[in-house]
């Protein structure tokens, strides 16, 4: 497993996404439900829950405490297993080596997550608190590290896992695109609205520790802009009929 910065996914999308997903409940879904999870996404939201410890001179207390789990452990282990307990099979799947393709993107964004750090260290230097925060809430980075913890816990709790080739969308689209008899899953984990172009038919965004979701169904976003084609191809049209008709008077 790599590092990963936070991605931001397509720029503009969620906001396209937001009036078709649905809010559930992972209660809700049938007991055997197989499902893939973004593991780098859970470990970015756990690690928003330790923002100044994984600062540069953080205190990383856990460090300490033989056999505790980092806060980012312990928040994608506290979902899984509420998955498992609502009969939903994980599988949890990390991004593998970097993508040749995109050593560019690589770069800038290790070149603003130095450029973040910088900024935190004279805020905090300035005891501007908020000014740190905000600063190294924006430089978290999912290091090889933090991934190999998160294995250890999860080998632990014997939940099946996958390190993909390179990102874990590719892999979890396909896995979503594969059949479930065949090792495919019905629905994916994730924060990020990538997943979303790469065909996944439903993709879950949200989950909080209750167990709340919000579940995107690719039908019925392609049922809502077929409508919203249909409406606007017929509004063009009586516009088209009403003006000839006032051009005949």
């Amino acid at each position: 497993a790599r590092a990963r910065a936070r991605r931001m996914g397509i720029k503009g999308l969620p906001a396209v996404l937001e009036p078709y997903c649905e809010r559930v409940h992972v209660g809700e879904y049938a007991p055997g439900t197989r499902c893939a999870v973004d593991a780098y996404s859970w470990l970015h939201k756990g690690a928003f829950g330790c923002v100044d410890a994984l600062a540069p001179g953080g205190d990383r207390a856990w460090e300490r405490r033989p056999g505790a789990m980092a806060p980012y452990v312990k928040y994608a282990v506290h979902r899984a297993n509420m998955l498992r307990h609502h009969g939903i099979e994980p599988v949890i799947v990390f991004d593998g080596d970097r993508a040749p393709a995109k050593r560019g993107e690589e770069r800038a964004r290790r070149e603003r997550r130095a450029a973040l750090l910088e900024r935190g260290e004279r805020a905090r230097a300035a005891g501007d608190k908020e000014g740190a925060f905000r600063a190294f809430s924006g430089a978290i980075d999912v290091t090889p590290e933090m991934a190999r913890e998160l294995i250890v816990a999860l080998k632990r709790e014997k939940f099946e896992f996958v390190v993909a080739p390179y990102e874990a969308d590719a892999t979890i689209a396909s896995l979503a695109l594969t059949a479930k008899e065949r090792g495919g899953v019905d629905l994916v984990f994730t924060e990020d609205s990538d997943l979303v172009a790469y065909g996944c038919p439903r993709v879950v965004f949200k989950l909080e520790k209750s167990g709340d979701a919000k579940e995107l169904r690719l039908a019925s976003l392609f049922e809502g802009a077929a409508r919203a084609t249909t409406t606007t191809t017929t509004t063009r049209r009586s516009r088209t009929v009403t003006t000839r008709a006032r051009a005949t008077r």
